[in-house]
């Protein structure tokens, strides 16, 4: 009895496995050889190991044009959902369904990555393409959206019919490939207007992006405008940020666009705001709007690097960005700044008597900040600013002397004093303070130069 328990399962897996395989082969294309090898043995060696092979394999295909695109179409439709019930069931018992599901997905994907190569002779890949938007796996769904934008125009009329009728997480996409398609013809536009009241959030949202670089701006803005009162935050966040993009062509939406300033969402006010700037509106507004986000923790991030983009505009944000700088992410200052800093820097010379003040705060986030802040100043710094960098080269905290001895740099002030702090940062984590470092220490004597010959 023990012996058909165990036999049983075996014998059906096996007649199960060969009925599936007999269905394979009925449905399969033709199959050829391509330089002495099938056509099934160039596919199973793009899945290789082995870069070399994976190569070779993919030269080879590029040579089989038309011929292998039946036979990628076939990969890209691999699902282990296919299988008989009994199957999979068995398979699952037997350890064997997280193995048949991840080989099926490897091969989706390596089929639709392949696809992109051919973009001239893949079209008849384009409806198995449109299915995989809604693939389980989202490096399949990628590839498939790359292979479709390869293929262009060719492809425009079959996304544009998905945009219409397909599921929600195709109309999305769709919406997006028609983005990346770049495409000017009136069947888009009309498409992705008529999106921009989809039923899908996320459709409408796609739509609002893609109808930034679609069509005439000028024809675009009344139906953007009459979404900036979606239900959704979202929607409403992307609409004022393309409104925003076509600057002053939508000064139409000043209006509508300053009624949004007090949105619920704060996301969405500073894509207002930022929109409003952009458009030529109230400046003064949007400020007002970006120094209320920066309170917002969630949001701060956001509208510091507006007010980055704006420059010597957001000068009436300089104390909020001071406070900001206590606040800072000081994981890789040096590498990446601080975006209150860099909001600071590119504000100018209006904010360099708050950072000389900044520089003397009890706070070390806030002491670093401001120097790497002065950095910015470079060789346009005064005699003050310079002073107070040699000050913080002597400051109790390791960060704040590097990011003054950044700034003295920038400034070109590279002497003897700055030698201590320099011979520090040659052995920190961060590549970009060791090759400063490096640079600066042969600028200072010929002796430092032969000693740092081979450390840059």
């Amino acid at each position: 009895m023990k012996r058909a328990r165990i036999i049983l399962p075996i014998i059906i897996l096996a007649a199960t496995s060969l009925a599936v395989l007999l269905g394979v082969w009925s449905r399969a294309p033709k199959s050829f050889d391509h330089q002495g090898r099938s056509v099934e043995a160039w596919i199973k060696e793009l899945r290789s190991d082995e870069y070399a092979k994976r190569s070779a394999a993919k030269a080879a295909i590029v040579e089989m044009e038309m011929r292998v695109v039946p036979h990628l179409i076939q990969e890209l439709q691999q699902h282990e959902s296919g299988m008989p019930r009994p199957l999979l069931e068995l398979a699952s018992k037997a350890g064997l369904a997280l193995i048949l599901r991840d080989e099926a997905v490897r091969r989706r994907a390596v089929a639709a990555e392949t696809l992109a190569l051919l973009p001239r002779h893949a079209a008849p890949a384009i409806p198995a393409l449109l299915e995989a938007l809604e693939d389980e796996d989202k490096t399949v769904v990628a590839e498939a959206e790359r292979a479709l934008r390869r293929m262009g125009e060719s492809a425009e009329v079959q996304i544009l019919e998905t945009l219409a009728k397909g599921s929600n997480k195709k109309r999305e996409a769709a919406a997006r490939l028609i983005r990346d398609l770049r495409s000017a013809s009136p069947q888009a536009v009309t498409a992705l207007r008529v999106a921009l009241e989809d039923k899908a959030p996320s459709v409408r949202r796609e739509a609002a992006v893609s109808l930034r670089t679609t069509g005439d701006p000028r024809a675009n803005i009344p139906p953007l405008m009459s979404s900036l009162s979606d239900a959704e935050p979202r929607v409403r966040e992307a609409v004022a940020r393309t409104l925003g993009e076509f600057g002053a062509q939508a000064r139409a939406a000043r209006k509508p666009l300053e009624a949004c300033l007090q949105d619920d969402d704060m996301l969405t006010r500073v894509a207002v705001a930022e929109a409003l700037w952009k458009v030529g509106g109230d400046t003064d507004k949007a400020l007002a709007a970006l120094v209320g986000a920066i309170r917002d923790r969630d949001v701060r991030w956001r509208a510091v690097m507006v007010i980055a983009s704006m420059g010597e505009e957001g000068a009436s944000a300089i104390p909020f960005l001071i406070a900001a700088l206590g606040d800072a992410s000081m994981h890789r200052p040096f590498r990446d700044a601080p975006l209150a800093a860099t909001a600071l820097g590119r504000i100018g010379k209006a904010a360099w008597p708050a950072l000389l003040e900044a520089c003397r705060s009890d706070d070390a986030n806030t002491r670093c900040g401001a120097a790497l802040a002065l950095r910015d100043a470079g060789r346009v710094a005064g005699g003050n600013e310079r002073a107070a960098m040699r000050e913080l080269l002597g400051d109790r905290e390791t960060p704040v002397r590097y990011a003054a001895a950044l700034a003295l740099i920038a400034m070109e002030e590279v002497d003897e004093a700055l030698i201590p702090v320099l011979r520090s940062m040659l052995s920190a984590d961060d590549d970009v303070l060791r090759q400063a470092a490096v640079r600066s220490l042969k600028r200072i004597s010929p002796d430092l130069a032969w000693e740092m010959r081979n450390l840059e």
